[in-house]
């Protein structure tokens, strides 16, 4: 049977939302702190999805005040929330459908704040989801430009309020930009999507980020470089399996370090890479991410078993028996850990071993061993060799075929500019 919830029409009071959530969840009833509600996060105007049996299965709400719109408050019933073992499919997407709905009913004239924290996962991605999306937080540079929108007793109150800066302001998004988003309970993203995301473009769509599900925060990998204090590793178990993907992989991916970063940060290609390396012996590996010669983007990958020390964590943190699979008890054996992510690489890593995967069947040679190549080659060139000669030759017309010849003022000083 296929489930079509959708999002009523009309706008609800906070008491009145509360009071239908309550009677259609009767085993799973409504919270939010008081504290919240009594403060200056206080919501009036509220949104409700619901089931086919008109039954509530989420709420998001919103605040209109003089110079601004507070808006927050979003909520989905265990039985649509995908990260809850309750889910029962097609009662999903409640994020897109109830922001797309909220969006056009508030004030466009009005700047947004919202807080961000976390009932479930690491507060520091729903922030970094905030600013994928184009919010500022009171910690940002760009913060000092954006709050010039709001007065600055409303600035005041809400520093007040969030002392630890998880706070932020964003203008409103028109529906085309809003649909571009991806929203932390759609499933993983067609290609087509991924044309349309600002972040993944349309020149390159793969995708290196750990999708959600079946990735979900692992908050028990500490890193000694800090990388994962604003990118909280992620785990997915496969029986005995465990793959995570590091802090300092996400770090990396996102352009911390020279020689990293990708505008194309979506979710579908990661898994490939697993499967590519499953039922390798413990080691360090590299793969690379085009068949492109000359596309030097490597991932970088390490298989762990028991005893075996994660990389670079800190305090040490050792694979023994007290690793389980959480679904099925299962004590993890391996661990396939992504570590790092060039977007460029001059020279081939060293120590590690290349796996095929994406069509890259052997290693590429990198611009250190073309030049080294070329060195080389220019040293015992010897051009009163007849035999080498006209070796060269013949090397140069090949390169230089199909070519269009060069302009005889090309390389005359008196036209250039």
């Amino acid at each position: 049977m296929i489930v079509l919830p959708k999002v009523i029409s009309a706008v609800y009071s906070y008491e009145d939302m509360k009071e239908k959530w309550n009677q259609d969840n009767p085993d799973n009833p409504y919270s939010r702190r008081d504290e919240l509600q009594q403060g200056i996060y206080s919501l009036d105007k509220w949104l409700i999805r619901v089931d086919d049996n008109n039954k509530t299965i989420a709420t998001i709400g919103w605040k209109e005040y003089p110079s601004h719109t507070v808006v927050g408050g979003l909520l989905a019933a265990n039985r649509a929330n995908p990260k809850r073992p309750e889910f029962e499919q097609g009662l999903g997407k409640n994020e897109r459908a109830l922001q797309s709905a909220r969006e056009p009913q508030l004030n466009q004239s009005k700047p947004l704040i919202a807080a961000f924290g976390a009932r479930e996962g690491s507060p520091e991605a729903w922030i970094q989801r905030g600013r994928d999306r184009g919010w500022v937080f009171s910690q940002d540079e760009e913060f000092n430009q954006i709050k010039s929108s709001i007065p600055e007793s409303v600035t005041n109150e809400w520093n007040g309020a969030y002392p630890n800066g998880n706070w932020a302001i964003r203008p409103i998004t028109d529906a085309e930009s809003l649909s571009k988003w991806v929203f932390i309970d759609d499933p993983t993203p067609s290609w087509f999507d991924m044309l349309k995301s600002k972040q993944g473009g349309w020149r390159d769509i793969l995708k290196v980020m750990p999708p959600s599900p079946p990735f979900v925060d692992y908050g028990s990998y500490p890193e000694a470089d800090n990388t994962h204090v604003n990118d909280t590793p992620q785990i997915y178990y496969m029986g005995n399996i465990a793959v995570i993907v590091r802090g300092h992989y996400l770090n990396r991916v996102k352009g911390g370090g020279s020689g990293h970063g990708t505008r194309d940060r979506n979710t579908d290609e990661l898994l490939n890479w697993v499967e590519c390396v499953k039922g390798k012996p413990n080691g360090n590996y590299f793969m690379y991410r085009t068949k492109n010669p000359h596309d030097y983007q490597t991932i970088m990958i390490d298989i762990i078993g028991k005893g075996q020390i994660f990389p670079n964590s800190f305090p040490v943190k050792q694979l023994g028996i007290d690793m389980k699979n959480p679904e099925t008890g299962d004590v993890i054996v391996s661990v396939i850990i992504f570590t790092n992510y060039f977007n460029r690489s001059y020279s081939k890593p060293t120590g590690r071993k290349f796996v095929a995967c994406n069509g890259v069947t052997k290693e590429k040679k990198h611009p250190a061993q073309r030049k080294t190549e070329k060195i080389k080659e220019r040293q015992e060139f010897n051009p009163f060799d007849p035999v080498q000669a006209e070796a060269k030759r013949k090397k140069l017309a090949e390169e230089n075929k199909g070519r269009s010849p060069r302009s005889p003022r090309r390389n005359n000083r008196r036209y250039r500019r």
